[in-house]
């Protein structure tokens, strides 16, 4: 168990999805801070696009901690809108894909394990598709996972399945969205683990 805990490597699967092995990755792990705006404590935020009064760093402020999934995660009131920590995409005038990043400052890390949630300000019927990837120039872009539907106010916690390796960017991509009612996104967390290199 330490062995895997400690491991620079990638951990297996039926490993990793033990509950108290995950915890003590999330622990362990480097993983991206609670920004405080898109360049501060460390790293960079960056989006395609935001609404108003949204700024690219809320879902990366750890205000959506499982506590506070918990208590607020499914009110859709608390989790829509610029006014909490979330970020926000133009509504009507959104175009997928559509993509939020972070930049690690002075450093590459091995991914293991992401966390992604969103919501929806009409309803509980809208439909994400996201993938993740990554990066060491900005430029290029690799894929670390294959496409993936999530439903709105649900935490997902998921592995990298390809194209594992160290990256300093890592970018995530809300690829298309099903919506009767204008087109935006709202995503609550976006959180990245993994190990210096």
């Amino acid at each position: 168990m330490n062995y895997l805990l400690n491991s620079k490597t990638f951990i297996m699967p039926i490993a990793i999805n033990n509950k108290t092995v995950k915890e003590k990755i999330k622990l362990n792990a480097t993983h991206i801070p609670n920004m405080t705006s898109d360049t501060t404590p460390s790293g960079e935020v960056k989006a395609s696009i935001s609404a108003e009064q949204s700024l690219p760093y809320g879902a990366l402020t750890g205000f959506w901690n499982d506590e506070n999934i918990e208590k607020y995660g499914k009110d859709e009131n608390y989790c829509s809108g610029s006014s909490h920590k979330i970020w926000v995409t133009t509504n009507n005038s959104t175009t997928y894909p559509s993509w939020l990043q972070y930049k690690f400052e002075n450093k590459k890390i091995q991914p293991i394990l992401f966390e992604y949630m969103s919501s929806y300000s009409w309803g509980y019927g809208c439909v994400h598709k996201i993938k993740i990837q990554g990066s060491n120039n900005e430029k290029d872009w690799i894929d670390l996972t294959e496409e993936i539907e999530c439903q709105p106010f649900t935490k997902y916690e998921f592995q990298p399945t390809k194209n594992i390796d160290e990256y300093q960017y890592f970018r995530l991509n809300v690829l298309s969205r099903t919506e009767t009612w204008g087109n935006r996104t709202d995503v609550l967390l976006f959180q990245v683990y993994g190990y210096e290199k």
